[in-house]
């Protein structure tokens, strides 16, 4: 295939052959023939700041064909047009080629031309010119327009169908606001749905957030289909502890971006301890000699990710305080067995406090509790006769020491030292 293309020393050559092919008085051919379709391919299309792209002149022959002229225009503060070249629709045919001129100040393109040198004509559909643009810094759209657009036969012109183009510059970036996390302080292993509002002059293309982790670990997560409207979303259950930032990034269609600035929510431990089932027992009977009473207060004790420490707080007759760790049992169990921490005659109080590996702690309310001297028979609080009838009802009993109540002196025997020991004491009142 041979090509020629114009030049200054062609120009009077192009002008007699478009004299030979395109007569003077323009006719237009009809029916039986179908108009023939010449258009902007593609259509619309969308680009980013200082970008090239390209259309090309499409042409559907509703009859063979054998020469086209057109004329372009378009928005010259949006883009700048960068050559013109021919298209190949003519292919295996030797032609001749005009690309016409260029006006960017103007925003056109005049004069650009081609046909068939000799016989032969083509029905087949094709480019008759392919246009490269670049597009400036600015947005907007610019509408692509053919005019004195002729397509000819062997003789004459034929009537024509024309659809024009446009493009579309979008140099503006998306607009991300709003970040939230809700909650913004969570447990661990418990969902956070992070959020903004992302925007855009266009179309969104692409949308992600980024979370970086206490570890200094990171991910980023495409949330483009997360979305209500104009927010965008990602809800998430998270298993480290500690604080995570977290920001978004959007691209529109054109291949602008923006990133946000960062957030934070943070992931702890924030449930307290549970205590459980507390119950205090004692030696049956309560005597204050260690060697013989007891008591043993007990608990169970759960959290969601592990106790630390539990403590038995007591508070003696004399106002005095005692804080004793309790002994961890099987599972949850926690206790506390002494002869020794209720041995003083009067009321006690006690609560049991515990806290977990974060310091979260739980406490109960406080209990009471007393230890009658081992003559108040009766644990009435007052000393009287009725303590010594109890003797009495049990005098010369026998058993292991401290076998009962009346055995005042856990010697084993009821009897008169017994009464002795109450008579010493009698008419004491020990409640307060």
């Amino acid at each position: 295939m041979k090509k020629f293309y114009f030049t200054k020393f062609g120009a009077l050559l192009a002008s007699l052959i478009l004299l030979t092919v395109v007569p003077a008085t323009i006719t237009v051919t009809s029916d039986p023939f179908d108009d023939t379709e010449v258009s902007v391919s593609p259509a619309s299309q969308l680009v980013g700041a200082s970008e090239d792209f390209s259309i090309s002149i499409y042409c559907e022959p509703g009859q063979p064909i054998k020469a086209f002229e057109f004329k372009l225009s378009f928005d010259e503060t949006l883009v700048t047009a960068i050559d013109v070249s021919e298209g190949n629709i003519f292919n295996g045919y030797t032609t001749f080629f005009n690309s016409g001129t260029i006006d960017n100040s103007s925003g056109i393109i005049v004069n650009v031309f081609g046909l068939i040198l000799g016989a032969g004509n083509t029905s087949g559909t094709g480019s008759l010119a392919i246009i490269n643009f670049t597009s400036k810094s600015t947005t907007g759209l610019s509408s692509l327009s053919l005019y004195d657009v002729g397509v000819t036969n062997e003789t004459e012109y034929v009537s024509i169908g024309l659809t024009n183009g446009s493009v579309q510059i979008d140099v503006t970036s998306p607009v991300i606001s709003g970040l939230t996390a809700s909650p913004s302080t969570q447990e661990i292993s418990g969902f956070v749905n992070v959020s903004a509002t992302v925007t855009d002059n266009i179309a969104l293309d692409s949308v992600f957030v980024k979370i970086t982790y206490p570890d200094a670990s990171s991910e980023n997560i495409s949330i483009i289909s997360n979305n209500i409207g104009n927010t965008y979303y990602y809800n998430q259950s998270y298993a480290q502890s500690g604080i995570h930032s977290f920001k978004f990034w959007a691209a529109d269609t054109a291949g602008n971006t923006f990133e946000s600035s960062s957030s934070s929510f943070l992931i702890g431990d924030l449930t307290s301890p549970q205590i459980l089932n507390v119950l205090l027992v004692s030696s049956s009977p309560l005597d204050t000699d260690s060697s013989f009473g007891w008591v043993n207060v007990s608990c169970d004790v759960t959290d969601n990710i592990g106790v630390d420490e539990v403590y038995l707080n007591i508070t003696n007759p004399d106002g005095s305080k005692n804080n004793i760790s309790m002994i961890q049992g099987a599972g949850s169990s926690y206790f506390l067995n002494s002869s020794t921490a209720f041995t003083d005659v009067g009321n006690f109080s006690y609560y049991i406090w515990a806290t977990d590996d974060e310091k979260n702690t739980d406490t109960t309310s406080a209990s009471d509790f007393s230890m009658p001297p081992n003559w108040d028979i009766d644990s009435n609080g007052v000393i009287n006769v009725v303590d010594l009838v109890q003797v009495s009802n049990h005098y010369d009993e026998s058993g292991s020491a401290g076998f009962i109540r009346e055995d005042v002196d856990n010697n084993g025997v009821v009897e008169v030292l017994d009464l002795v020991q109450i008579s010493n004491h009698y008419s004491e009142i020990w409640w307060e």
